[in-house]
């Protein structure tokens, strides 16, 4: 019974650390259950030719295959886990889309703001004109 729940107590912290590092990662953590494994076959098959920038291969071929980790897990739970990342990844990049509509939806309303500004000063400027002119002489 004890050693039952020191299993169960290392599986719950282990799962705790699991979660607080890929919460941590917001939208960067898909691949993070997958290991990238470059997939040099495809070269030759394809005829592609390798470049290289900086002494770097740049178009070297990946393949993801999941982590052992995640394999162990059963294919319930695996589900609810790539669930629950292909939502987080889904709203992270929705969040990023209005963002970015909200930014030039403000960006647009500093310009009329601006332009108003603009037109309120011209009209002051000249109805102090018509003013002096009506009212100096």
């Amino acid at each position: 019974m004890f050693l039952q729940d020191a299993d169960l107590s290392s599986a719950v912290k282990s799962a705790e650390a699991l979660v607080k590092t890929y919460a941590s990662k917001g939208t960067d953590f898909k691949n993070d259950f997958r290991d990238k494994i470059y997939d040099d076959s495809r070269d030759a098959s394809s005829g592609r030719r390798a470049e290289y920038r900086n002494g770097l291969r740049v178009n070297r071929p990946v393949k993801y295959e999941d982590k052992e980790d995640f394999k162990d897990l059963n294919a319930e739970l695996r589900l609810k886990i790539e669930t629950a990342i292909d939502n987080i990844v889904h709203e992270g990049k929705r969040l990023g889309e209005l963002s970015a509509k909200e930014k030039t939806d403000l960006e647009m309303i500093q310009t009329i703001n601006d332009s108003l500004g603009g037109l309120k000063r011209c009209v002051t400027k000249k109805l102090m004109r018509m003013l002096w002119l009506l009212f100096g002489r």
